[in-house]
């Protein structure tokens, strides 16, 4: 039942996202919306801002849950940030409150769970530095992450599927070709 009660919040929180800025929503709001009590909405959360983090939490555990192994890190990475696409404006009005950082977080996560993944098939059979395959992930974790937050800078104009694959096109066997000089310089 508590999970219930949870995901009602929850729903309520992103569907008032969507509908007005981040500091323009109160719990009154919350609770009005799904009809529950202040003191309900209490019990699961200390504030908005427990609510936001247990938000990015549950979707973050929701993508990693359903990820599912593909050829390409780039239906990895579309599929990881499933939620921020379904959710533009909400996920905007988070970006461009004081919560900002657990968007961060969140797509990081995403990006780092991806990367990981994706480099573990890659570098199957290959006898790759560690250091070298952190570095690599690492790099393009950061740059997935920073090509995410300038699309939301700039108003979310593009599509973001069409840009994640373009840049598939531009660096594909790229990383393999990385690995594969990883493991020559054992």
């Amino acid at each position: 039942m508590a999970h219930l009660t949870e995901n009602a919040i929850m729903g309520s929180f992103v569907k008032l996202l969507s509908e007005k800025p981040f500091d323009k929503i109160t719990v009154t709001d919350i609770v009005e919306d799904c009809q529950i009590t202040r003191r309900t909405f209490y019990y699961h959360y200390a504030d908005l801002y427990e609510l936001t983090k247990a938000l990015f939490h549950t979707e973050t555990e929701r993508a990693i849950a359903d990820y599912e192994e593909t050829g390409s890190w780039e239906e990895c990475f579309i599929r990881g940030c499933r939620f921020i696409m379904e959710n533009r404006r909400a996920v905007y009005h988070i970006f461009q409150s004081v919560h900002r950082a657990e968007l961060e977080k969140y797509v990081d996560q995403i990006a780092a769970e991806v990367m990981s993944r994706y480099l573990d098939r890659q570098a199957a059979g290959l006898a790759v530095q560690t250091r070298d395959k952190q570095l690599i992930c690492d790099f393009y974790r950061y740059a997935l992450s920073g090509l995410l937050y300038q699309w939301l800078e700039d108003g979310m104009k593009q599509d973001p599927e069409a840009l994640i694959h373009r840049l598939g096109i531009l660096f594909d066997g790229n990383i393999r070709r990385s690995l594969e000089r990883s493991a020559g310089q054992t």
